[in-house]
């Protein structure tokens, strides 16, 4: 098959791009997922081994679409491609590595819907007040504030107290009729929602990122094995990528640099959630 054939100039370019970095920015409808599967194919085609690919996305939807695109037009050899989304992936090397961490293979995730029913019962234990409009909002929030404090150390250098953390949170939104004078215990708050998760063996979605950052950041040799067995990454959707997540990709490829980027700076919908389109480019240039 011509890998060539149906494309453009370039996407030609990108495609017979190779090795080291390369980044690409194409809006919705341009080729970006065939581009992306073509690569691939060119890879393997290249010389480079199939089960040393790794292809990222940030939702399911698109991680599906792109498994899909490389199994139709790569067929059995796709299968060894390794295609996930970032916290799919980031949970795959914490079953391989939790000796390491000190924590049961067999934990559970719970995504942000889940978090939120834990926080819903840690709010009514510590009496918080909230009017019944501002409910929903009030526990993003508190999702939001655990998150960041979970994560902040990895992001800036200077790192916020928790309360300083939980007001800046609170801050960004504008709670009209929440009272102000009432405490909210906001590290008794993190505390206790930690204390839930490992008395039930369960990670969230940031103690995913978090856990392989420490893992990758103190123990070098587990670090070097994660970076032999996957030497050629690309990601899709950059746009929607925060820096932590950016600090493990660009370990993984600090060795062998071929790591690509595929998005559009426009569509960013994370950045309300800490993905730094601009920031990350800033870094990878």
């Amino acid at each position: 098959m011509d890998l060539f054939e149906d494309l453009n100039e370039e996407q030609r370019l990108a495609v017979d791009h190779l090795y080291g970095s390369i980044l690409v920015m194409a809006p919705v409808g341009t080729g970006k997922t065939k581009v992306i599967t073509h690569r691939a194919a060119n890879a393997i085609r290249n010389g480079t081994n199939p089960e040393k690919i790794l292809c990222l996305s940030f939702t399911n939807k698109a991680a599906r679409e792109m498994k899909q695109r490389v199994l139709d037009f790569l067929g059995t050899k796709a299968r060894k491609i390794k295609v996930s989304t970032f916290h799919s992936f980031c949970n795959f090397i914490l079953r391989c590595e939790s000796d390491a961490l000190g924590i049961n293979s067999d934990f559970a995730v719970y995504d942000e819907e889940d978090s939120k029913d834990i926080l819903a019962e840690i709010v009514r234990d510590y009496n918080i007040t909230v009017p019944g409009e501002d409910v929903d909002r009030f526990y993003t929030c508190l999702y939001d504030f655990i998150e960041e404090v979970k994560i902040s150390p990895y992001k800036q250098k200077t790192v916020n107290s928790i309360d300083e953390i939980f007001f800046s949170v609170i801050r960004k939104q504008f709670f009209r009729n929440l009272d102000r004078e009432q405490a909210f215990y906001a590290e008794d708050i993190f505390n206790e929602y930690n204390r839930i998760l490992a008395e039930n063996h369960v990670l969230d979605f940031t103690d995913l990122i978090v856990n392989v950052l420490t893992l990758f950041n103190t123990k070098p040799e587990i670090l070097s094995r994660w970076q032999n067995t996957y030497d050629w990454i690309q990601v899709d959707e950059v746009q929607d990528t925060d820096i932590p997540q950016y600090l493990i990709l660009s370990a993984l490829a600090r060795e062998h640099r071929n790591l690509s980027f595929f998005g559009d700076i426009d569509q960013t919908i994370y950045e309300w959630r800490g993905a730094s389109p601009y920031k990350l480019l800033e870094l990878f240039s």
